[in-house]
This record gives C-alpha cells, structure tokens and sequence, in this order.
C-alpha cells in the first residue's frame, strides 16, 4: 500500500473583512462596548487575527499583541471604509491580500478605545477559509450579522513593556 501526501498549498485570496452594515440605521450590526448597546466609536481599534495553527483564539498580551500561535494580519479602527458613510456606529469594513490554506481559521478582536487607552476587547467567532468555490478568489469575512454579535466585554489593562537604559553612547557621522 502507498500512501502520497501533497503539501497544505497556499491561496491568495483577498479577505473583505468587517461589520455587515445593510441596516445602518439600527445598532444590530454594530461592534459594541462592554455595556451590550453602546457602539464603538470612530478611532476604536479592529484587529484580523489568524488563529495559528492550534485553530483556536489565545488572548492578547498586556499590549494587545496576539499570544500563542496566533499571528495579527491587519489592523483597521472603527469608521474605516463603509464604516466612514455612519460615524460613531461601530461599522468598518476593509480589504486584505492574505497567502492562506484551505482549513485556516481567522477571527477579528475588537478594542473598545486606542490599545494604550482600552480597558476591553472582544473576539469574534472564528471564520474557517473554506475550499473552493465559498472562499476561491474573496473571502468575505462580516463579523457581525444575522446570527453574530461582537461586544468588547473581556477586561483590559494596557501595560506597556519598560526597559531601562543603563548606558547609552553617541558618536558622531
């Protein structure tokens, strides 16, 4: 018996990430703060996390770095792309060129501020890219819709890394 085992190959596929917004007068599809209701405003940080190898979502660092084997792709905020057209209703939507393989799982982390000034986050569900033809060329990736929600309701503290300089020498050119 002979057993042949091709490589996982990997696709480019543009990924169209962000909030569904086909009803943008209501809240429903809006990332929202830890209170449930209130939706993020225009500035608040939006992560595209692909979730390693394990499939599985590990929380941020202290300086809201992915950890684990999970690897941050892209960063965007509130009111980016379609989001700009319904300030301070936590829409965005942008695009994204990734290399990935069949089976992969990314998901998107929402920050209820700027990093340094957050005090929650949130994970969305995760997105499996799918064989072809559901994710061939675009893989639209709307973490919030029908059956989604996104809250930031986990606590955060900032806490950036220090280090001190013992010495420190300068020379001219």
């Amino acid at each position: 018996m002979f057993v042949i085992c091709w490589p996982a190959r990997a696709y480019s596929v543009e990924v169209n990430w962000g909030t569904a917004i086909e009803y943008p007068n209501s809240n429903s599809f809006s990332i929202v703060d830890s209170n449930g209701n209130t939706p993020l405003k225009n500035g608040d940080i939006v992560h595209l996390i692909y979730a390693g190898a394990n499939g599985t979502i590990d929380p941020p660092n202290s300086m809201g770095q992915p950890t684990g084997d999970d690897v941050l792709l892209d960063t965007s905020y509130i009111g980016y792309g379609g989001g700009a057209l319904y300030p301070d209703k936590g829409f965005f939507s942008k695009n994204y060129s990734w290399s990935g393989t069949y089976g992969q799982k990314l998901f998107v982390r929402a920050f209820n501020d700027t990093i340094s000034n957050a005090t929650y986050f949130g994970d969305s569900y995760l997105r499996t890219y799918q064989n072809p033809p559901d994710d061939l060329v675009n893989m639209l990736f709307e973490c919030t819709d029908e059956t989604h929600s996104l809250s930031t309701n986990i606590q955060f503290a900032y806490s950036p890394t220090m280090v001190e300089l013992i010495s420190f020498n300068a020379t001219g050119i």
